[in-house]
C-alpha cells in the first residue's frame, strides 16, 4: 500500500512553487494548486513525474514510521538526489505544540556531527503550518530487520553496539537523551565491506534539562502517550519519572542482550506484566541463555547486567566508559583462539535496501 500525510492537503501536488522563510529561519512554501482532490489519484502517480512535492522534493514512497511521524523516500528535483523526508503525523499536526516539538527533533539532530547519527539536511513549513524535514536516505537494514534474517556473531554484535555507544556519546554530549534506543532505531550501512551503524528517529528525545523534569515528562505523556518502548526502557522511564542519559545506557544493554541471546532480557504478551517484571524481576544472567565464550563470559555478563540495573548509579555513567569496556571485550574475543559460538554462532547475510527514520 501507498502511503502519503494526508493532513497535506492538495497544496502539495503543484507544478511550481516559491519559499520565504520566517523569523525562525524555517522555510515556507506555497504552492500551485493543480487539483482540489488529489487523493484518490495517488496511487496512480507515486513514482512518476506527477508524483506530489514538498518543497523541491518529489516524494517516491513511505518507508517507514515514528512516533511523531511518516518517513518517506524522496528525489530532489533539480540535483537528483535521493533524501528521506520525515512529516509530522496528521494526528498531530494541528497540534502547534507538537509541531515545535518536531521542529526541536530536526534542531536536536542538526546539532549532533558525527558519523554514527542520522544527517539532517534541511528543515521546512507548509504554508499551512505542516512541519517537515529533510534526512540523508540510508542503504541497509536495522538490527530488527537484520536479526530476523539470521542471528549475528559475537564480534560484530560488540562492534555494532561500540558504535552505538559512540553515536549516543556525541548525543549525550550536545545535550540530549535519545530516549528510544532499540534495534529499529540502530541501523546498519556498509562502507568499504564493513559496518557502518546510524542513530535514528530522535522523536522522542529531550533536552537533559527537560528530562530532568518530572512534570515535563507528565505532560510529553499527556500529550503524546509515547515515552518510549517498553522492553528497551529502564525502570525510572517505565515509571514516567525524572530520567538522565543513563537511560540510553539501559537501554543499551537490552540491545546488546538481545544480540548476544536473541531476545530481550523481558518479553511478555502482557504489557503491564512487563512493566512489573522491568521494574521488580533481575534480568536473567545471559550465559544461562546462550553459549558464551569462556575468554569473556563472566565480563560480559557482568557488563550487560550492570547496564540493566535498576539503580542509574549502578551502570556505566557513560555512553564513552561504555564504549570502551565494550571495545575490551571485542579485542579480547579477536585475540583469542575461541570460536564466537554466542548469538547463535553463525553469521547472517544482510538484505540491503534503503530506508531512513
Amino acid at each position: 500500500m501507498n502511503h502519503f500525510p494526508q493532513h497535506l492537503g492538495t497544496r502539495q501536488l503543484r507544478l511550481g512553487r516559491k519559499d520565504r522563510s520566517d523569523e525562525n529561519g524555517v522555510h515556507e512554501s506555497s504552492t500551485q494548486v493543480v487539483s482540489d482532490d488529489w487523493r484518490t489519484s495517488l496511487i496512480n502517480v507515486i513514482g512518476t513525474d506527477r508524483s506530489p512535492l514538498l518543497g523541491a522534493y518529489r516524494l517516491i514512497n513511505c518507508i517507514g514510521s515514528g512516533a511523531m511521524g511518516h518517513v518517506y523516500r524522496a528525489k530532489h528535483v533539480l540535483l537528483g538526489r535521493m533524501v528521506a523526508i520525515k512529516v509530522l503525523r496528521p494526528e498531530l499536526a494541528s497540534d502547534e505544540a507538537c509541531a515545535n516539538r518536531f521542529l526541536a527533533e530536526a534542531r536536536a539532530v542538526s546539532s549532533i556531527d558525527h558519523e554514527h547519527v542520522i544527517d539532517v539536511i534541511d528543515f521546512a513549513r507548509e504554508a499551512n503550518g505542516a512541519p517537515w524535514f529533510v534526512m540523508e536516505l540510508l542503504d541497509g537494514v536495522d538490527l530488527r530487520a537484520a536479526q530476523i534474517n539470521g542471528p549475528i556473531a559475537l564480534r560484530r554484535s560488540l562492534e555494532v553496539v561500540r558504535q552505538l555507544c559512540d553515536a549516543l556519546h556525541a548525543v549525550h554530549a550536545a545535550g540530549f537523551v535519545h530516549c528510544d534506543v532499540k534495534p529499529s532505531n540502530t541501523f546498519i550501512s556498509q562502507r568499504d565491506g564493513k559496518d557502518v551503524v546510524k542513530l535514528i528517529d530522535f522523536g522522542i528525545a529531550r533536552s537533559i534539562a527537560a528530562a530532568s523534569d518530572t512534570a515535563s515528562a507528565d505532560e510529553e505523556l499527556a500529550k503524546t502517550g509515547v515515552v518510549g518502548t517498553p522492553p528497551y526502557m529502564a525502570p525510572e522511564q517505565l515509571a514516567v519519572g525524572s530520567i538522565d542519559h543513563r537511560v540510553d545506557l539501559y537501554a543499551v544493554g537490552a540491545v546488546l542482550f538481545q544480540l548476544v541471546t536473541g531476545s530481550a532480557p523481558f518479553h511478555r504478551d502482557d504489557v503491564r506484566v512487563l512493566v512489573s517484571d522491568m521494574i521488580l524481576a533481575a534480568p536473567p544472567v545471559p550465559s544461562s541463555l546462550i553459549d558464551i565464550p569462556e575468554v569473556i563470559r563472566n565480563d560480559l555478563d557482568a557488563l550487560i547486567l550492570r547496564c540493566l540495573a535498576k539503580d542509574p548509579d549502578a551502570r556505566p555513567q557513560s555512553a564513552r566508559e561504555l564504549a570502551a569496556s565494550v571495545a575490551e571485550l571485542a579485542t579480547r574475543l579477536s585475540s583469542s583462539k575461541q570460536a564466537p559460538r554466542a548469538a547463535h554462532a553463525t553469521r547472517f547475510g544482510w538484505a540491503f535496501g534503503a530506508r531512513a527514520a
